[in-house]
């Protein structure tokens, strides 16, 4: 076992693990590492219960809990009240599990018996992402603001080009709803080909950049619900990472 240590961690952290000495050796290896604020649930239903009533940074979470609700499905319902960092543990290796816990998106996904070191790590790993993941969330909210306050059109699309948010200037513009515009693809708002520095493209969208963060602007046609077409000036933030791709835009009417 790893030697312990005299830091001391503020985070909270829920063990949910239905043997009894393996909870509490996970809660003696924690605490033995300066994790003073650690609890046990032994099942997938008093975990959810106890999360609803109290605020955890963390979850290690045994997969193969007994009972009606397995981890995963007690992550899931845990999720629908606020995001969920966690940590799997599990026995068993099968692409089934794999694929249902990837879909919670959990910080690790460990295989029993758990190497005490390798453990330490991923939950020290765990928690810094979690508190990056915070920092997103908050920078995001912090945009949003802004965003409702321009007077341009803004935009955010995932890796197919949908929108998944847009701001209030964005429905006043095209003539749609905000609810409307988020079902929609970006292409639909724009109409003809795009023009950059004199020369036009033959799709009505830039293709994927390079990897990392491209920012470009171009000239094109909007086309509103009702059909009709106005000139605008595009920007684009995109991210072009592997296969992920997303960007950020702004549409300026140019007729107005």
């Amino acid at each position: 076992m790893p030697a312990e240590s005299s830091n001391h961690h503020s985070e909270r952290i829920l063990i949910v693990e239905d043997e009894v000495l393996q909870a509490m050796s996970l809660k003696t290896l924690l605490e033995g590492h300066g994790y003073d604020n650690v609890s046990i649930a032994s099942s997938g239903e008093k975990a959810v219960a106890l999360f609803g009533r109290e605020a955890f940074d963390m979850l290690i979470m045994d997969i193969d809990l007994k009972g009606t609700m397995d981890g995963i499905e007690a992550v899931k319902a845990m999720r629908m009240h606020r995001p969920v960092h966690v940590i799997y543990l599990t026995a068993y290796s099968d692409q089934e599990s794999i694929e249902r816990a990837k879909s919670t998106m959990p910080l690790g996904y460990m295989m029993k018996p758990v190497n005490d070191r390798e453990l330490l790590i991923a939950v020290d790993m765990a928690l810094y992402t979690g508190r990056l993941h915070q920092r997103l969330h908050v920078q995001d909210i912090c945009f949003r603001m802004v965003a409702e306050e321009v007077s341009d059109a803004v935009f955010f699309t995932d890796e197919f080009q949908r929108i998944t948010f847009c701001n209030r200037a964005a429905a006043r513009i095209f003539g749609y709803s905000r609810n409307e515009m988020e079902d929609l693809t970006l292409e639909v708002l724009v109409s003809g080909g795009i023009q950059n520095g004199g020369d036009s493209s033959g799709s009505s969208l830039p293709d994927p950049g390079a990897n990392g963060l491209t920012v470009r602007t171009v000239v094109s046609c909007g086309r509103k619900k009702n059909g009709t077409v106005f000139p605008v000036e595009i920007s684009f933030l995109e991210h072009n990472e592997k296969s992920m791709q997303a960007s950020c835009i702004r549409i300026k009417d140019l007729s107005a």
